[in-house]
């Protein structure tokens, strides 16, 4: 049962996450990132099944197809968050992709040591690690 409401949460932020992003900047971002998923209780659920359960829920995107991994991680980020967990949202640039004209960036989720949602490129390097603070 928590698992069907965590699914239905996410299906309904990934439809909306495209506008609400729209015009923000990093900080704003980061901030959005921040905030919990309402109306869901995500506690127990293993890290696998809320990261499968983003997959699905960002499976076909209307809008941000070019920034499929910013959508899955906002939306990780806040879902493992409230399910407990202390995920850790990296930001990267590939620097062979630096002399693009838009450049190599990507995120990805990661708990403790493990790499849980996007794996980055072995040439990709961490510019930016957004993480909580342990709160107590």
């Amino acid at each position: 049962m928590k698992q069907a409401g965590l699914r239905r949460r996410l299906w309904w932020e990934a439809r909306f996450l495209p506008l609400r992003v729209l015009g923000r900047d990093f900080a704003g971002l980061l901030a959005l990132a921040n905030r919990p998923l309402r109306n869901v209780d995500a506690q127990g659920l293993p890290v696998t099944e809320i990261v499968a359960a983003v997959v699905a829920a960002t499976r076909r995107p209307w809008m941000m197809r070019d920034r499929r991994c910013l959508r899955q991680g906002l939306l990780a980020f806040r879902a493992l968050r409230s399910a407990g967990y202390r995920p850790a949202l990296h930001f990267g640039v590939d620097a062979a992709g630096l002399k693009a004209p838009d450049g190599v960036v990507h995120c990805w989720i990661v708990i403790g040591d493990e790499v849980v949602l996007n794996p980055p490129n072995p040439g990709m390097t961490t510019v930016f690690i957004h993480s909580l603070p342990d709160v107590g």
